[in-house]
């Protein structure tokens, strides 16, 4: 048996796991990208339909293409609670230099067999007026 993680560890765990979702994304890694969710993840942007389950994020992530856009996810406050945690971040996304959107993200992150992965990830766009 496992001893329990601590804090610092989950945190530390869960902010590696936001950074492997921004390589992977950009990358055109989807598989990897979806993975960072759980397998009935969900991804909730703007105005559009909730993206859920691998396979829909997947289809999600290959239809970008790799290398045009840079994701960063920043100011992470996590709050673990055993198994289950949320993230508040910002977020900021580039391509060619320019920034192409700013938002934040309210996250519901599970504990499964070990690892932290993204149970619903819901991202408000910030207002440009």
């Amino acid at each position: 048996m496992h001893p329990m993680p601590t804090l610092a560890e989950d945190r530390d765990q869960i902010r590696d796991l936001y950074a492997r979702y921004c390589h992977t994304i950009d990358s055109g890694a989807a598989d990897a990208w979806a993975a960072s969710f759980s397998d009935d993840g969900e991804f909730v942007a703007g105005a559009g339909d909730p993206i859920i389950g691998r396979d829909a994020l997947r289809a999600f992530a290959a239809a970008l293409p790799a290398g045009s856009m840079h994701h960063m996810v920043t100011d992470l406050a996590i709050d673990v609670d055993g198994a289950n945690a949320t993230c508040r971040s910002s977020v900021l996304v580039t391509s060619n230099g320019a920034i192409v959107v700013t938002g934040r993200s309210v996250d519901e992150l599970h504990r499964l067999e070990g690892s932290w992965r993204i149970a619903r990830r819901v991202f408000t766009i910030d207002a440009t007026s």
